[in-house]
C-alpha cells in the first residue's frame, strides 16, 4: 500500500472522526461508514479502487466500489452505506475490515492525545456498531483492544509526564483554574481567625522545605484553606507548581487522596508539598506534617456553604429557613443531608425549626419518612459491608434479591416510575454516587446501622423502623456476597474499565470471591478484558494484604500477597510493564513472611528468595529507564533501595540464626548480607542528600550494616556505622516531635549495641553512662499521653514498636544492675532490678521470646542480693513470676 496514500486517508479519517465526536454525530453508522468515505474524499474516485484492492483484494475491491461508489461525508451517505451493509454480507464484512485496517494503533494515539473522551466516544460507538451487526464482532475485536491499550498507555505517559515534566502558576487566574475554584472570582472567601492560623502553620511547614496535607471531611473547605494558603506563597514571591516530580518551589496537588500512586511517587520529591486530602484516605504517612480543618474552624463559612447546597440541589429556600438551621451550629454533612433530602423541593422556615440538634437525629429520621422501604434495606445492606460501597450491578442485583426474599418491603410509588433509570431513582434517594458505585454518604450512615455510638433517640428512631426490622432478620451479608458473586457474569457486558471497578468493589468487600474472578481467564469471551480484571483483582489483593499487613494479621496478609503473586505473574507473561507490580507484591511477601513466625523461627528461605526476584526486576528496570532519560531512572531508586534493605535484613538474621542457634547449613553468610546493605546505604545516601525525609531509612540500614559488620568481627567499621545512625536520631529527633517515638526507639536499640561493644572493650563506666542516658530518654517519653496510644504511626508494627522500646528499657535497667552488683552497690542493683522486672510483667505490650528469658536472669541476679536491699512490692512481683 503507498505510505502517501495511506497518510492521506489517515488525515482525512482523523478529521471526520474529530468532527463528528465534536458535534456529537460519531454513531454505529458513523463508524462504519467513515473509512470508505475517508478514502473516497482522500483519493477520489480514480484512486479508490486501488487503495481498496491492497486492503480487500481486487475481485471484492471491485464488487464493493460497483456497490457503493465514491461517497462524500454527509448524513445521507451515511445512512445509505449503513442500510446496504445491514442487507449484504460482503459490504459489512469489507467495511469492517476497512475499520480495522485504517483506525489503527497511530491513529488512535493522535485522537487521543488531541483530546480526552475521544477515545470513550469511539468505544461507545464500536459497542453499538457490536449489537447492530452481531456478525462482524470479530472483526472489530482488535480495534476495541486498541482502543484499551492506547488508552492506558496515554494515561502512564500522562502520570510520567505530570511527575517529571514541571507545569508552573504563573498568577492567580491559572491558580483558580488549577484548584477549580471560580467561585472565588464573585465572592471572597470568609476565613476565621482559628483557621488563619492553621493556613499560616501549613505556610511555615512550606517556608521549611517540608511536606504538608490539609486534610479534613468532605465539602469542610480544605480546597480553599489549600488556595489561601498558596496565595500566601504567592505572595511572597515563592513558586507554584502544579505537576513534576523535580522542579522550582512547591509542588501544589488538591485532593491527593484520590490520585492513584500519588503519595508513593511522591517519596522521591526534592521540593516541598502543598496537598489536600480528605481525612479518611489520609494514612498519616511519613515525612508529612497534617493540619486538620475541623467544624469549629469554618463557622463563619457554614451559611454560605449550606446555600451553594441548596442551590446545587435546586432547593427553594428562604432566609429565615437558612437562619434556624444556623441556630442549630451544625457540622457540613448535617448540612448537606438537607440538601439533599430537599432535592428539587422547598424548604420554610417551619420545616426548619422541626430539624433536631442533632445530625444523627436528622438522618435517622430523614430514613424513616423516606417512604420506601426497598431504599432503606439497600442502605442497610450496604452500610454493613466492609467498604461502604457497591457496584450498581451489584445493587440491581441485590436490589431484586430483596425484593423477592424479604417479604413486605413497600415500594415508593415515584420509585416505580423511575424504573426506567434506576441509578437515577432508588439508589440515590439515601446513597452517594461513587464512580460507577453507590454508597453511604457518611459514616454516621454506618453507625446508624450498626448501632455503634449512636445517640439514644437516633436509636430508638431506627430500631422502630419496620423495614430495618425485616432485614434484620436475614443473614444480609450472605445476601451481597451472592449479589457480588452473582455480578461478575455482567463482565462480558461491560467495558473494561467498568469491569475492572464491579471486580474491585467485589473483592473489596468479599477476598474469598477471588476464585470466582480468576476463572475468567477461562472464558473465552471475556480474553478482550481479562488483563485488565485480573489486573485489578492484583491491585485489590495486594491493598488488603497491605491493611492485614498493618493490622498484623499476617497469615491472611501472606495469603493475599500469594494470590497476588500468581495473577501478576500470569500478567507479567503477557505484558512485561506488570513485573513492576509483582516486584511490589513480592517486597511486600517477603517482608510479611521475615515476620510470620513459625516454632519461632522466620521463614527466612522463602522471604529472601522472593525479595531477590523483586531487586533483580527493580534493577531491571532502572537499567532501562535510566538509559532512556536519567529522572525516569530515579524514580526506581526508593524501591530498589527498599528491597535491598529488606533483603540485607532477611540475610543477616538467617546469618544469625545459623550461627547463633545451630540452623542447618547454608550457602548464605554475613558478607552477603553487608554487600546488600551497603548499597542500600549508599542509595539511601544519595536519597537523603536530596530529600532529609530518608534519613530514617538510612539509620535504619546504618543499625543493621553495624551489627553485620561486628558480626564478621569488623568492630571499628560497626562502631562508626553504629554512631552515625545515633547521630541522625538526635537530629532528627531535635528538629520533629512526630519522630520522637520511633527514633527514641532506634537510638535505645543503637545506644544499647553500641555500649556493648564498648564494654567488650574494656570501658563499663562509659558503658553505664550511656545506658543512663537511654533510660533518661525514655522516661522523658513516658511522660507523654500518647506514648502508648500512637505506637502504630510509624513504620514499625505495633507490636515492634513496643517490644523495640520495652527490650532497649529493660536491657538498659539489667546491665547498669549488673554493673552495680560487680561494684558491691546492691541497693542501687536491686532497684534497676525491679524497674527491669515490672516492665517485664507489663501486660500492656506483647512479650517476647527474648524478653521472656530475661524473667530468670533478673531472678538469678536478685537472688545474689539480700532481702534487706529489695523493696516489698518487688518481692511481691518476684513471687507472683513464673520463673
Amino acid at each position: 500500500m503507498d505510505e502517501q496514500a495511506k497518510g492521506k486517508v489517515r488525515n482525512k479519517l482523523k478529521d471526520l472522526i474529530s468532527k463528528a465526536i465534536v458535534k456529537g454525530t460519531l454513531s454505529a453508522a458513523f463508524l462504519l461508514a467513515s473509512p470508505y468515505i475517508a478514502v473516497s474524499e482522500a483519493l477520489g474516485a480514480s484512486g479508490l479502487l486501488s487503495f481498496l484492492e491492497d486492503v480487500l483484494g481486487e475481485e471484492l475491491a471491485e464488487r464493493i466500489k460497483r456497490k457503493l461508489g465514491a461517497r462524500k461525508y454527509s448524513e445521507e451517505d451515511v445512512r445509505e452505506i449503513f442500510e446496504m451493509a445491514k442487507k449484504d454480507e460482503d459490504v459489512r464484512e469489507s467495511l469492517a475490515k476497512l475499520v480495522s485496517e485504517l483506525i489503527d494503533e497511530k491513529l488512535l494515539e493522535e485522537l487521543g492525545r488531541e483530546k480526552s473522551g475521544y477515545l470513550e466516544a469511539i468505544y461507545q460507538a464500536v459497542n453499538e456498531l457490536k449489537k447492530e451487526l452481531p456478525d462482524i464482532k470479530g472483526r472489530l475485536e482488535n480495534l476495541e483492544n486498541r482502543v484499551d491499550r492506547i488508552e492506558k498507555e496515554l494515561v502512564e505517559i500522562k502520570e510520567a509526564v505530570e511527575y517529571i515534566k514541571p507545569e508552573y502558576v504563573g498568577n492567580e487566574d491559572d491558580l483558580i483554574k488549577k484548584l477549580n475554584m471560580e467561585w472565588v472570582k464573585v465572592r471572597e472567601p470568609v476565613v476565621s481567625d482559628r483557621l488563619k492560623k492553621k493556613i499560616e502553620k501549613a505556610v511555615e511547614y512550606i517556608k521549611e522545605r517540608e511536606k504538608v496535607c490539609i486534610v479534613g471531611d468532605p465539602g469542610i473547605g480544605k480546597t480553599t484553606a489549600l488556595y489561601l494558603a498558596c496565595l500566601r506563597l504567592m505572595s511572597e514571591g515563592i513558586k507554584l507548581r502544579t505537576s513534576g516530580i523535580r522542579g522550582e518551589g512547591v509542588l501544589v496537588v488538591d485532593n491527593i487522596g484520590a490520585k492513584e500512586k500519588t503519595l508513593e511517587k511522591l517519596e522521591i520529591c526534592t521540593t516541598p508539598v502543598i496537598a489536600s486530602a480528605r481525612e479518611s484516605e489520609w494514612k498519616n504517612p511519613r515525612g508529612w506534617h497534617k493540619i486538620k480543618i475541623e467544624p469549629e474552624d469554618q463557622r463563619p463559612k457554614l451559611r454560605e456553604m449550606f446555600i451553594s447546597m441548596l442551590k446545587a440541589n435546586n432547593v427553594k429556600y428562604t432566609e429565615e429557613a437558612v437562619d434556624e438551621v444556623m441556630k442549630k451550629d451544625p457540622i457540613p454533612v448535617y448540612l448537606r443531608y438537607i440538601a439533599d433530602n430537599y432535592k428539587g423541593r422547598k424548604i420554610s422556615r417551619e420545616d426548619a425549626l422541626k430539624f433536631p440538634e442533632n445530625a444523627y437525629v436528622y438522618r435517622a429520621e430523614a430514613i424513616r419518612d423516606c417512604g420506601d422501604d426497598l431504599a432503606i434495606a439497600l442502605l442497610y445492606c450496604v452500610a454493613k459491608t466492609r467498604t461502604g460501597r457497591l457496584h450498581f450491578t451489584q445493587l440491581d442485583i441485590l436490589k431484586e434479591m430483596l425484593k423477592t426474599k424479604i417479604p413486605g418491603l413497600r415500594r415508593d410509588e415515584r420509585d416505580e416510575r423511575d424504573e426506567r433509570d434506576k441509578r437515577d431513582g432508588i439508589y440515590e434517594r439515601l446513597l452517594a454516587k461513587f464512580d460507577g458505585s453507590f454508597g453511604i454518604i457518611h459514616e454516621i450512615d454506618r453507625d446508624l446501622m450498626t448501632g455503634k455510638d449512636v445517640p439514644e433517640e437516633a436509636a430508638s428512631i431506627i430500631k422502630d423502623i419496620d423495614a430495618i426490622r425485616r432485614v434484620e432478620a436475614y443473614d444480609v451479608e450472605k445476601f451481597v456476597r451472592e449479589a457480588c458473586s452473582k455480578s461478575l457474569n455482567s463482565i462480558n457486558e461491560m467495558r473494561p474499565d467498568d469491569a475492572a471497578k464491579l471486580v474491585k468493589r467485589a473483592l473489596e468487600n468479599f477476598p474469598d470471591l477471588t476464585e470466582n474472578v480468576l476463572e475468567i481467564e477461562k472464558k473465552d469471551e471475556w480474553k478482550d478484558r481479562r488483563v485488565l480484571i485480573l489486573h485489578a483483582t492484583a491491585e485489590t489483593l495486594y491493598s488488603l494484604g497491605n491493611d492485614l499487613y498493618c493490622e498484623g494479621i499476617l497469615i491472611h496478609a501472606i495469603d493475599n500477597y500469594r494470590e497476588a503473586e500468581k495473577i501478576c505473574r500470569y500478567l507479567s507473561s503477557i505484558d512485561e510493564s506488570y513485573s513492576l507490580l509483582l516486584a511490589r507484591v513480592l517486597t511486600k511477601l517477603g517482608r510479611a513472611l521475615l515476620e510470620k513466625r513459625i516454632h519461632g523461627d522466620y521463614l527466612s528461605d522463602v522471604a529472601i528468595e522472593k525479595l531477590e526476584e523483586a531487586e533483580s526486576i527493580y534493577r531491571h528496570f532502572y537499567s532501562i529507564d535510566k538509559n532512556y532519560h536519567p529522572l525516569l531512572g530515579e524514580l526506581y531508586l526508593p524501591f530498589l533501595a527498599e528491597v535491598l534493605r529488606d533483603l540485607g535484613i532477611a540475610l543477616f538474621k538467617e546469618a544469625f540464626l545459623r550461627k547463633y542457634f545451630g540452623r542447618r547449613k547454608t550457602h548464605i553468610n554475613l558478607s552477603v548480607a553487608i554487600e546488600k546493605l551497603e548499597e542500600a546505604e549508599s542509595i539511601y545516601r544519595h536519597l537523603s542528600s536530596i530529600d532529609k525525609n530518608f534519613l530514617l531509612y538510612l539509620v535504619e540500614v546504618l543499625y543493621y550494616l553495624g551489627v553485620a559488620l561486628y558480626g564478621k568481627g569488623i568492630s571499628n567499621d560497626a562502631i562508626r556505622k553504629l554512631k552515625e545512625a545515633e547521630k541522625i536520631c538526635r537530629y532528627l529527633s531535635s528538629i520533629d516531635e512526630s519522630y520522637s517515638l520511633l527514633l527514641a526507639g532506634v537510638l535505645i536499640k543503637l545506644g544499647g549495641v553500641s555500649q556493648a561493644l564498648l564494654s567488650w572493650r574494656g570501658e563499663p563506666d562509659n558503658f553505664m553512662d550511656d545506658f543512663k542516658e537511654i533510660l533518661e530518654i525514655l522516661e522523658l517519653l513516658s511522660n507523654r499521653p500518647w506514648l502508648w496510644g500512637l505506637l502504630s504511626e510509624r513504620d514499625l508494627s505495633e507490636r515492634d514498636s513496643q517490644s523495640f522500646l520495652k527490650r532497649g528499657a529493660i536491657l538498659s535497667e539489667v546491665w547498669i544492675a549488673a554493673i552495680l552488683l560487680e561494684r558491691e552497690n546492691k541497693r542501687g542493683a536491686a532497684e534497676h532490678l525491679c524497674k527491669a522486672l515490672r516492665m517485664l510483667i507489663d501486660e500492656r505490650v506483647p512479650t517476647t521470646s527474648i524478653l521472656n528469658r530475661l524473667l530468670p536472669f533478673c531472678k538469678e541476679l536478685l537472688d545474689r542480693i539480700s532481702e534487706e536491699f529489695i523493696s516489698e512490692d518487688c518481692r511481691k512481683m518476684v513471687k507472683s513470676c513464673s520463673f
